[in-house]
């Protein structure tokens, strides 16, 4: 028994889409489980009874334990619906992009008509793993072709909802929404909310008091133009052949809906009105998808592990360890390298800055000691020049009666004559008795 995820944005508008796929892959797969997965993990009933069981799940956070629980519980993994490339690093939406990371080598993940927005290229290594890429539009599939993506162009999902809400039952639906005074009485217009234009506007999709998805439907498929820039909204309308103006994007015009380009929407409208879906073409798309659903259904049915879920998820875990071990050993070798490169280039120049260094201390310590002696030799020259005068002056005063007759009066000897002039201009000992 294959288990399969349904991954998108599935809570509004799109919730349609996911009940085409239960409902087709249903058939094509018996006794398949089914688990719906959205950002925040509420109802994706359409609002009426389904013959197929299913379970709504959150995506949770991207983080890698997340995706690892994700590959243990499921055996594929299709997203589909609309998909914003602009999700921000974080946001559960990222696993609509990014899917389930080295897992996917195990669990084969598949864009199924998917109706991306945003720059594609940001999610070129995300597609590149995937088991199955395709997209609702050509403009997409031409640019996912020039980032070598091999996609292919399928027609939209949605287009197969007459088979599950009956063209003759949409009417009941309608006439309910005008006795709740939702849409006017008479031929109307169905406008995305959003759009700048007169007509029956669409509120969101959402628990009560809002529209359900099939009430949604409905409105459009009784509507004379349907007007937005929903994929699903165009693809709604072309399912019930109702024509449809595209407001979005040109490169990125659904199939029979009528691009705006740089002209008016109400422009766009008259021409609508004139150009309604042919029930050959739309035959035609039907059949298209039919084969990609076959294709879709025959990669599920092959996914199932041999060797059971868990032993799947170890073996993909220790995968990932072995790779990341020998990531870290070639880190440190290249390390090491590093440092011995290091080592090399750099040691010399080290060790000739040491040298210089070494050198100036040096010189510093010898010009030190030179200027410490100076200081010493200036220091005793100073004190001996002052012994000399101070002798000299004793001598002065000696050689006065008055002077003289004091110092012996205090115990001082008879006066010492003058030294003789043969002693030279360095003057006396400056060690003698005074």
């Amino acid at each position: 028994m294959v288990r399969v995820g349904l991954f998108g944005a599935f809570e509004g508008a799109d919730a349609v889409v996911a009940a085409v796929l239960r409902a087709e892959l249903a058939a094509r797969l018996p006794g398949v489980e089914l688990y719906v997965y959205t950002p925040s993990g509420g109802s994706t009933s359409i609002g009426q009874t389904e013959r197929v069981r299913w379970s709504d799940q959150a995506l949770g956070a991207p983080t890698p334990l997340r995706r690892e629980e994700l590959a243990a519980t499921l055996d594929a993994l299709v997203i589909a619906g609309s998909v914003a490339l602009h999700a921000p690093h974080g946001s559960p939406s990222r696993l609509l992009i990014d899917g389930l990371g080295p897992f996917e080598a195990e669990v084969p993940v598949v864009w199924f008509g998917v109706a991306p927005s945003g720059d594609l290229a940001g999610a070129r290594d995300a597609l590149s793993r995937r088991a199955g890429v395709s997209v609702s539009d050509h403009g997409s599939g031409e640019r996912l072709a020039e980032l070598g993506v091999a996609a292919q162009v399928v027609p939209h999902p949605a287009l197969a909802l007459p088979r599950l809400a009956a063209a003759a039952q949409t009417p009941a639906v309608v006439e309910r929404l005008r006795a709740a005074s939702a849409l006017p009485s008479g031929d109307y217009i169905a406008i995305d909310d959003g759009v700048q234009a007169e007509g029956a506007r669409l509120p969101a999709v959402g628990p009560p008091p809002r529209w359900t998805p099939l009430e949604r439907a409905a409105a459009i498929a009784q509507a004379a133009v349907y007007v937005g820039a929903s994929p699903t909204g165009c693809a709604v309308a072309a399912a019930y052949g109702r024509p449809s103006v595209w407001t979005g994007p040109t490169e990125q015009t659904p199939a029979f809906a009528i691009g705006v380009g740089g002209g008016s929407i109400g422009a766009g409208i008259e021409r609508a009105r004139s150009r309604q879906p042919g029930e050959a073409a739309i035959a035609e798309q039907l059949a298209e998808l039919d084969a990609a659903l076959d294709e879709l259904a025959k990669v599920l049915d092959a996914s199932v592990p041999a060797d059971g879920r868990s032993e799947r998820v170890l073996r993909v875990r220790l995968r990932e360890e072995e790779r990341a071990a020998a990531q870290r050993e070639q880190e440190l070798a290249d390390y090491n390298a590093s440092l011995n490169n290091e080592l090399v280039s750099v040691g010399p120049r080290y060790t000739a800055l040491w040298r210089k260094i070494h050198a100036g201390d040096r010189h510093y310590n010898w010009h030190r000691i030179r200027a410490d002696r100076a200081e010493a030799d200036v220091d005793k020259l100073w004190g001996m020049h002052e012994r000399r005068v101070t002798t000299r002056v004793k001598r002065a005063i000696r050689s006065t009666k008055v002077g003289d007759a004091a110092a012996r009066a205090l115990g001082a000897g008879p006066l010492v004559p003058p030294p003789s002039s043969g002693l030279g201009p360095e003057g006396p000992d400056p060690d003698a008795p005074s």
